[in-house]
């Protein structure tokens, strides 16, 4: 099969019907579960450069939900660096540790969402060059901060899958949708679902090249991508999903989805 071709994915209905498309609920989340501590978290990451000045723009994005067109560079690399912290793994000494726990993952997740978000405004559709793993750390921190923040990931899936632009593989929408599905309370409609974003990403995986995510020339894989790990923490839930499936084929389907996720191909 070839690359699709089209504006959008094809999303499954019932995937659309579980997560409505969202551009804004995510973000919304974040910028409500955030304080000024955590801000300042933020403004502070590139070695507490201009973390006043930072802290302000920051304040304003959080109060207003207005995104400055286009973001200065010095507020884009405080939200990057902040994107990369690992709150379950806070660096030791000398090293400042990093907002860590809960709290950890709402800062993070308020730096990723604001990314994200940032990317709709066109004078900042460059603002950052790993989008992919930018959705790969907000579903990170999803899986920490509860359902509520879980299905405003999906729904921004739904509608990204909904609205492609320019640097987000649509496999890995796809990916994060179903990443998102497996995390549903068992149930007969949570199996549909998990049935239906299954077929739906090998589908997708037919469909799109790998150019988003390997390099042809010298055959490596392209820096942050799922080709170079940065997706492998989530095939262990889809592995750990397979495991209760009764049905064989469909965990054999749900196992090689773990395996796009760790190999990239």
């Amino acid at each position: 099969m070839t690359q699709k071709d089209g504006a959008d994915l094809d999303i499954p209905a019932e995937l659309i019907a579980a997560f409505p498309p969202s551009d804004k609920l995510l973000f919304d989340l974040a910028r409500r579960d955030i304080d000024d501590e955590m801000l300042m978290d933020i403004a502070r990451a590139d070695y507490g450069a201009f973390a006043d000045e930072m802290f302000a723009e920051l304040r304003l994005i959080r109060d207003t939900g207005a995104i400055p067109a286009p973001m200065s560079g010095q507020l884009a690399e405080v939200l990057c660096l902040t994107r990369w912290c690992d709150p379950d793994r806070p660096q030791r000494p000398p090293f400042a540790a990093g907002p860590t726990g809960v709290r950890g993952h709402q800062t993070r997740l308020f730096a990723c969402a604001t990314l994200l978000r940032a990317l709709e405004v066109p004078e900042n559709q460059y603002l950052d060059s790993c989008p992919n793993s930018t959705i790969a750390k907000c579903l990170a921190s999803a899986r920490r901060l509860g359902d509520e923040i879980n299905i405003a990931v999906a729904r921004l899936l739904t509608w990204k899958a909904s609205h492609l632009s320019g640097g987000i593989a649509p496999v890995l929408l796809a990916l994060g949708i179903l990443t998102a599905v497996t995390r549903l309370n068992s149930g007969q409609l949570a199996d549909l679902l998990l049935r239906k974003a299954t077929d739906w990403v090998i589908e997708q995986d037919a469909l799109w090249p790998k150019a988003f995510w390997w390099n042809s020339s010298n055959d490596e894989p392209i820096d942050f991508s799922i080709g170079a790990g940065m997706w492998q923490e989530f095939a262990a839930e889809l592995k750990g999903k397979a495991v209760e499936m009764s049905v064989d084929d469909a965990r054999t389907k749900l196992e090689l989805c773990a395996l796009l996720m760790e190999t990239g191909y």
